[in-house]
């Protein structure tokens, strides 16, 4: 029994108690709790009075309890089989052997005084023979005779739950709950919540509209926050809008169906989410002249739009549409929110600088003056981003840990504190602090979204979890997360962007394990179709040059560069996305230094890359780039140039930002450049003094791994053949052969066979170059 097992069981019970009366709800949860977590054998009465509401009772704990190949069991004691109790037991008996929980059912007629005495003698030898839960289902008079007829057995029992319905249910009109927003509620409370609101519905004669629609809106809102869209969207449709439209309010009926669209995109549905904004929703608030409700909806678009990768339409739309109206209307706090949807579009688009500037000029003020504590963290947390995607980590870090986490702390908010915490996870991770990044994640967020239910926060924290155990190189451990536990609750949530999302990173997983013809196909044929039906514009862009990535793997460089010339590029141009534009010039660079075409890789580096990220303020991508121009430099013998590049350039800006990393693969190319140069010693003590320390502390296996494979080459050079052969036999191979990374095994087996060949020891090199071929 696992984490996720424990989760999922939790999960289930809550959603299941949901459906039931919610004076049911608790000693529901309590019951299939006890039949989890309980002993080998439990007594467990049930008390009931109404036999359809038992049966559907039975059908919801068999849903959560069940465990695979072993469904709940059953004897009813009223089919006539049953003469003595000998005979019942006998049934358990046989029944254990595949069941860990039998339902006794039809008790409350078949027992009496003598077989109630029978199975209180029988009780020490079933309990000690028979490891089941015995879940005996009894009327509230049968339970009362029980006790009486047989009390050393009552005694003995290990529970009693009761599930009477009601002789005449309460028509009290359920009160909104204190707490405060939804999704921020523990999963318990909400559950009961939804019981209660249910039944209220459900009663006879059912509520009239004024106090039904405020119910029904609660409800489908509680059903969204725990993952059921499918609930949401049934509520929203054929219960709320139908109303809303017989009763001709308009007004109303617009509401809802921005809530329709609410659901659609968080399922990714983003062409139909759009079209109800626009054709349904917008020409309502036009007609009542309603310029507030107008501004926020078209707010809404621009959201989808900035998801569909449509940057300069959403810009537009904020800076021209919305915006104006906040301004004229005075509404201060309106306009704050839309500038930091400004910001958040021009990070997006690379322009750092501008986006910071918004941020603390413009929106962390007004906060600030109305006194909101909590808009002016969030605001710090955007901060944070700007300054991580500049590369600035430590005075990210120091923001999310000084300014942010406390307010959420200290206003209780279990979800912002645990997404905050999260944030500080992904600068660790920037930094190379994979060891406390990973225990963040496992201990403080991921604990938080299972106390809150929330199944989509959960797996996309799983997905963070997986991203740093690949960074570690836990190939095997990624690709389990990604399959197992990440991908069907997207499938289950139908949630199909997600999951496109998910197949990307599994097909990630498969080329770093070497399985490219896999991850090809993965991206073409079940990511990159998701991407074209749902009109996601960037989405398929990014996809494209993922599959050019493989492409160029697998040395197809001609059609890899096409891709990102004519399929890729010019997206990111029509976008205005600086950063990607930026980013897919260095790929092609990389492509056409792999084709040996130097000069003009080095011209994309220096001409169109570099100036981009300089007008763009991003000092950490700069420092990137210009590693690579000295990686093409030493391509073309110019190590000199390339060396002071490595050392004044690229290394001071890592330093001063506190990346123990990037530091780290950069003294490795510095330690590249002195070994083509001649100078072996200096090359080996950097390898082993300055950045194999710096692996073993962040706990990445593969760079380590790496980097001692690079340190036997070294050695190799140095003709210490001995060493270098124990290096790359017994430190570096079984690594790669641990994470079932083919490709990287494959070259050490080729260079173990090339120091056996200088060795003499042709036999033995060759066997191992044909198993390096396998």
């Amino acid at each position: 029994m696992n984490e996720q097992d424990d989760f999922l069981f939790n999960y289930k019970r809550h959603v299941a108690a949901a459906e039931l009366r919610p004076e049911h709800v608790q000693d529901f949860a309590r019951l299939v709790k006890t039949i989890r977590y309980g002993s080998a054998f439990q007594l467990l009465i049930a008390e009931f009075n109404d036999v359809p509401y038992r049966d559907s009772l039975i059908e919801r704990i068999n849903d959560v309890v069940a465990v695979e190949n072993s469904q709940p069991g059953f004897i009813n004691l009223a089919d006539g089989r049953f003469d003595e109790f000998n005979a019942v037991e006998a049934a358990i008996r046989h029944l254990v052997i595949d069941h860990s929980t039998i339902h006794l059912l039809g008790g409350e007629g078949w027992f009496d005084a003598k077989r109630w005495q029978a199975f209180n003698l029988r009780r020490e030898a079933i309990a000690h023979d028979v490891p089941a839960r015995l879940l005996l289902w009894l009327t509230t008079d049968a339970v009362r005779t029980m006790a009486r007829a047989a009390p050393d057995l009552w005694a003995w029992r290990s529970g009693v739950y009761a599930f009477p319905m009601p002789v005449a249910p309460s028509r009290q009109v359920p009160q909104p709950p204190e707490s405060a927003a939804t999704a921020g509620r523990p999963l318990a409370e909400r559950s009961k919540r939804i019981a209660v609101l249910q039944a209220y519905l459900a009663s006879s004669p059912p509520p009239n509209d004024d106090q039904r629609l405020p119910l029904l809106d609660e409800l489908a809102d509680l059903y969204q926050s725990i993952g059921d869209f499918d609930a949401a969207l049934r509520i929203r449709r054929e219960e709320e809008l139908p109303v809303y439209e017989r009763l001709g309010d308009t007004r109303a009926r617009a509401v809802t169906l921005g809530q329709i669209a609410d659901v659609l995109k968080a399922r990714g549905e983003l062409d139909e989410a759009l079209r109800i904004r626009r054709e349904e929703q917008l020409p309502v608030y036009e007609k009542l002249g309603d310029v507030r409700s107008r501004a926020v909806t078209m707010g809404r678009i621009a959201d989808i739009l900035q998801a569909r990768g449509e940057l300069d339409e959403a810009l537009r739309i904020r800076r021209e549409e919305q915006l104006p109206v906040y301004e004229k209307l005075g509404d201060v706090r309106s306009r704050a929110v839309t500038m930091g949807k400004i910001a958040d579009i021009l990070q997006a688009r690379g322009e750092l600088d501008e986006a910071l500037r918004i941020r603390r000029e413009e929106q962390l003020p007004v906060y600030e003056k109305l006194g909101d504590v909590r808009s002016r963290a969030v605001t710090l947390g955007k901060i944070a981003d700007v300054l991580q995607a500049r590369g600035e980590l430590g005075e990210a870090l120091r923001i999310r840990r000084e300014e942010e986490l406390p307010v959420y702390e200290r206003l209780g908010d279990i979800r912002a504190r645990a997404i905050t915490l999260g944030q500080i996870a992904d600068v660790l991770k920037a930094r190379g602090e994979l060891d406390e990044a990973l225990r963040i994640r496992r201990e403080e967020q991921l604990p938080a979204y299972e106390k809150l239910g929330d199944v989509r926060a959960r797996a996309i924290a799983l997905g963070k979890i997986a991203d740093i155990l690949q960074a570690r190189g836990e190939i095997d451990e990624v690709l389990r997360i990604r399959r197992e536990e990440q991908l069907p609750v997207y499938e289950k949530l139908g949630d199909v962007r997600s999951r496109a999302v998910t197949l990307g990173k599994i097909a990630d997983v498969l080329q770093a394990r070497g399985e490219i013809d896999e991850a090809l196909r993965i991206r073409r044929e079940e990511e990159l179709p998701v991407y074209e039906r749902l009109g996601d514009t960037r989405a398929r862009a990014i996809t494209l040059g993922q599959i050019a990535d493989v492409l160029q793997a697998r040395d197809e460089l001609e059609e890899a560069l096409r891709i990102r010339r004519e399929e890729e590029l010019p997206v990111y141009e029509r976008l205005g996305d600086m950063r990607a534009r930026a980013i897919t010039l260095g790929q092609i660079a990389d492509a056409l230094k792999a084709r040996g075409e130097l000069d003009e890789a080095l011209r994309i580096r220096r001409e169109e890359q570099l100036p981009l990220y300089e007008e763009l303020g991003d000092v950490r991508s700069r420092a990137i780039a210009l590693g690579k121009i000295a990686d093409i430099l030493r391509a073309r013998g110019e190590l000199d140039e390339a060396l002071r590049i490595h050392r004044e350039e690229e290394l001071p800006v890592y330093e001063r930002l506190g990346d123990m990393r990037s530091r780290a693969i950069t003294l490795g190319q510095i330690a590249d450049v002195l070994k083509a140069r001649g100078e072996l010693d200096e090359a080996l003590r950097i390898r082993r003094e300055e950045q194999l320390p710096v692996y073993e502390k962040l706990g990445d296996v593969r760079s380590r791994a790496i980097a001692l494979g690079k340190i036997a080459d070294i050695l190799r050079a140095r003709g210490e053949l001995d060493e270098a052969l124990r290096i790359h036999r017994e430190e570096e191979l079984p690594v790669y052969e641990r994470l079932g990374d083919m490709r990287s095994r494959a070259i050490t087996l080729n260079k173990i066979a090339h120091i056996l060949q200088a060795r003499g020891e042709f036999d033995e090199a060759l066997r191992i170059r044909r198993d390096a071929a396998l």
